[in-house]
């Protein structure tokens, strides 16, 4: 499966310490930008060519097209874990938490180590679940060690839930691989 353009929400914001990573965007190469999907080709070109299609209408705002587009190409392609995960982005920004999570989750039962699912849905569990929060942004650290933001909301996290030391550790560990989140830390937080 060809890969496409995934949009991930990198912001968390922790209700005791307020801590807020920058919104962001991950680009894998050979996103289809089109604005409509063709209807000829295998039902998985068609679907990639829906997730496209979708990516172009969410960048644009349209995202009523944007989420239809990725049920179409789920519908099209049930192993289609991109466009599980976009979909998740766009429940996630309507606020439907619960759609969200369902999505996020559905992208990982087709690949669980797909870390742009794992951290989202890290994030959408940190003020509900924080004990699993902790353990998706631990199993996106084992993926990729050097994730700067996971390392960071990893950290704060610690912090909020009483593992100081450890907490601080994360932090430094983030603050290494960006040190621009460093102006991002709490007042009261040092690495």
């Amino acid at each position: 499966m060809p890969t496409q353009s995934l949009t991930t929400f990198r912001s968390l914001q922790l209700p005791f310490l307020g801590a807020i990573i920058a919104a962001g965007a991950l680009t894998l190469a050979g996103c289809s930008t089109g604005s409509s999907a063709s209807s000829s080709g295998s039902s998985q070109s068609t679907a990639n060519e829906l997730v496209g299609a979708g990516l172009s209408a969410q960048q644009q705002g349209l995202y009523d097209e944007a989420q239809s587009d990725y049920q179409q190409a789920i519908s099209k392609d049930k192993k289609n874990y991109y466009a599980e995960f976009d979909l998740g982005t766009i429940y996630q920004h309507d606020n439907d938490v619960s759609s969200a999570q369902g999505a996020y989750n559905a992208a990982l039962a087709i690949n669980p180590k797909f870390q742009q699912a794992l951290y989202n849905l890290a994030v959408l569990d940190t003020a509900s679940n924080p004990q699993e929060a902790i353990t998706l942004y631990d199993k996106v650290l084992a993926l990729n060690p050097n994730d700067s933001s996971s390392n960071f909301n990893l950290g704060l996290l610690l912090i909020q839930t009483g593992s100081t030391a450890s907490g601080h550790q994360y932090i430094s560990t983030a603050i290494r691989l960006d040190p621009s989140l460093a102006s991002r830390l709490p007042s009261g937080i040092q690495p």
